[in-house]
C-alpha cells in the first residue's frame, strides 16, 4: 500500500494490492466518505507507487506490471 497527500492536502491517493489506485477527497471534520472521489483502472498488477505532480491536476502511478501511468484527476 502508498499513500501520497496532494500538495494542498486536500486529496489523497491510495495505491493498494487490487491493482487499482484512488483518489480520496480529505474531508474537514473526521468521518471520511465511504467512497472514492476517483477509482483508477488499468495496471495489471498490484500498484506500488503514487504522487501527485506539481498543480495536482495529473497523478503517477507505478505497478509491478513494470509499467507508469499518468492520470488526468
Amino acid at each position: 500500500m502508498s499513500l501520497c497527500f496532494s500538495p494542498s492536502g486536500r486529496k489523497l491517493l491510495v495505491a493498494v494490492a487490487d491493482n487499482v489506485a484512488s483518489i480520496w477527497n480529505v474531508p474537514n471534520e473526521t468521518t471520511w466518505p465511504s467512497t472514492p472521489h476517483v477509482t483508477l483502472y488499468g495496471h495489471t498488477s498490484e500498484v506500488s507507487c503514487g504522487a501527485f505532480l506539481g498543480d495536482e491536476t495529473h497523478v503517477i502511478t507505478g505497478s509491478y506490471d513494470r509499467t507508469i501511468a499518468v492520470w488526468r484527476t
